[in-house]
């Protein structure tokens, strides 16, 4: 699966891909990669990875992490080196610096398990929490979940589904105006749509919601609560869904520090039998200083 995150220069972020914690700090021109885990930042970094991955119920442990100095100011964090990392640097219209983080990781397993004789039904496949990415005044914390539909009697297709879920908020002195994440076919067999959900836009005051999607027949579900707006932007590619969470509000009137909103989304795709479907996950957010 290959993560793509994108995120302002000059802040600390912490990133984790299937189970595979990364730290990384203010970027800098790329180099060799070079490992500090036994020097005191490398021991300081994997500390903070292996407590922020216990929080949010990741699996691994600080045992198996370990810390490689990408450039100066900018470290990765994890169980192996991700593979092509990246990171280039770009000028928005209005000035401010965003700097892309690129790396690869291996194509999702799909476990094989109940014979189709056995009663369909969702198994799990993946799925992990990224630690936490932002900037100055706000941040994303995100997870996600992969399941396959097992013992169905489609001797065509495969059915799989994926879940994004997680949180936006504002740090101390700081407010919130939108976050987003997006799950998009990437570079795997050819996904067709299934079902998705939400299936348009939400507004109203917070309230608990369904998120559920369904596949011949048998359903996944789970809730959400919806705060202000989400907004859902789907492709008509299949496997390509985004939901943004926004405060419906200018400047300066954003959701303050200790405000936090939820994002969740879900979508079912089908692929040709014994292909394996591969997403792009991506999350963001817009968080200025609560001045005013």
């Amino acid at each position: 699966m290959k993560i793509t995150t994108t995120r302002w220069c000059l802040f600390a972020a912490v990133i984790a891909l299937l189970g595979a914690p990364m730290v990384v700090r203010a970027a800098g021109p790329g180099g060799p990669p070079r490992d500090v885990t036994d020097t005191p930042a490398g021991r300081r970094l994997v500390s903070e990875a292996a407590e922020r991955h216990a929080a949010l119920g990741a699996r691994g442990g600080q045992a198996r992490l370990r810390a490689w100095r990408i450039a100066p100011g900018e470290f990765v964090v994890a169980d192996a080196l991700p593979a092509n990392f990246a990171t280039t640097t770009r000028t928005l219209p209005d000035g401010k610096v965003a700097v892309d983080i690129r790396f690869d990781t291996e194509p999702l397993q799909v476990r094989q398990t109940a014979a189709a004789t056995a009663s369909p039904r969702w198994v799990q496949t993946g799925g992990t929490c990224f630690s936490r990415i932002g900037n100055t005044w706000g941040f994303v914390d995100s997870c996600y979940k992969t399941h396959r539909l097992s013992g169905e009697t489609d001797y065509y297709w495969d059915y799989f589904q994926l879940e994004q879920y997680g949180s936006v908020g504002a740090k101390q002195g700081g407010k919130i105006y939108d976050g987003w994440m997006r799950g998009y076919r990437g570079g795997s067999a050819k996904m067709y749509w299934v079902d998705w959900s939400p299936r348009g836009t939400l507004t109203g005051g917070c309230v608990t919601v369904p998120i559920s999607v369904s596949a011949m027949g048998v359903g996944i579900s789970a809730t959400g609560l919806m705060c202000e707006r989400w907004d859902i932007f789907k492709s008509a590619t299949g496997g390509d869904l985004k939901e943004r969470w926004g405060c419906g509000c200018i400047i300066p009137f954003g959701q303050p520090y200790p405000n936090v909103r939820e994002i969740d989304l879900m979508q079912a795709v089908k692929v040709l039998r014994n292909a394996t479907p591969v997403w792009t996950l991506t999350a963001g957010l817009t968080a200025l200083a609560g001045a005013g």
